[in-house]
């Protein structure tokens, strides 16, 4: 039986405001993970096998060492044919997350979907791997084809011109908050979707919580003003989730101490959850965007 098992990688090296340690135990904390979907009326933990499977461990002394040991960990729950849902963590885990699904699956045979407020797309930074650096290593060794990548929400001081100028010479189809502002973020969600159906049959979708607003997402380790709502990434996860095979999905970044109401961990919950309810309406063999009859109408006169 096909699995969608979530994996906790509590890593916390990388820059920001640091606590993405504790996201995937505040995660798992709550009970708002494969929650019904009001749209579809599916229980996602009904149509899916989802289950937990414990934290991988981190080297909390070195990065380095921890990605190597979460690309073989990654790769080796692949290789079985499960869909690794990791939860971590700082962003620097993309980069092991998704180079060990490419171990299992094979080179650039999959597109990414990256939502996050940063680029990560450093080259000359002062580590040989960090957050700020795990796209620059995806496209520098090969492992996802620029063409197939897609970034949306992209601002803040690491959005440059040399950086943009570098995600242009790789292919990149990157949407910053510049674009949402300028063109309305329904306009640009359809150009992200249609160049999601114009690429490959399947995606690993990856979401860095600082492209949500902060006003909903406090806990960002690495925060960033005016960005996405909650509802408009959910809404594009789910779409993708159900219109494309998903080889993996990785949330990272939230840092749970920094929101004393929980809003953040409920909030990163969400986003998580949508992408389980758009595989379920894949696998139910429903459009995307289906909604039921029950759940749009109380048919009353």
């Amino acid at each position: 039986m096909l699995m969608w098992p979530i994996i906790g990688v509590p890593s916390n090296a990388s820059s920001g405001r640091r606590d993405a340690s504790s996201g995937p135990s505040a995660m798992r904390a709550t009970n708002t993970i494969a929650m019904p979907d009001v749209q579809s009326l599916l229980k996602p933990h009904e149509v899916l096998s989802v289950v937990d499977y414990g934290d991988f461990y981190v080297d909390w002394l070195t990065t380095e060492l921890t990605i190597d040991h979460v690309t073989d960990m990654v790769a080796e729950t692949a290789q079985t044919g499960a869909i690794p849902m990791l939860v971590g963590g700082d962003t620097s885990m993309l980069y092991p997350g998704v180079k060990g699904v490419a171990q299992a699956r094979g080179k650039a045979t999959f597109g990414l979907l990256h939502l996050n407020a940063h680029p990560d797309a450093e080259q000359f930074g002062d580590h040989t791997v960090s957050d700020r650096q795990s796209i620059f290593l995806l496209l520098d060794e090969g492992i996802v084809n620029g063409s197939d990548t897609i970034q949306v929400g992209l601002r803040g001081p690491e959005v440059n011109v040399e950086t943009l100028q570098w995600l242009r010479s790789k292919n990149v189809r990157y949407h910053t908050m510049a674009e949402i502002q300028q063109r309305g973020f329904d306009k640009v969600l359809k150009r992200v979707l249609r160049e999601v159906e114009n690429g490959p049959d399947a995606f690993f979708v990856s979401i860095d919580v600082s492209v949500i607003d902060p006003s909903e997402m406090v806990a960002a380790g690495r925060i960033a003003p005016n960005g996405l709502r909650l509802e408009q990434v959910t809404r594009a996860i789910r779409h993708v989730c159900a219109a494309k095979d998903i080889v993996g999905f990785e949330i990272t970044d939230m840092a749970p101490m920094l929101d004393f109401s929980r809003l953040s961990v409920v909030n990163a919950n969400a986003v998580l959850n949508a992408c389980l309810v758009g595989i379920a309406v894949r696998k139910s063999g429903l459009d995307p965007d289906y909604v039921h009859p029950l759940a749009l109408d109380h048919g009353q006169r």
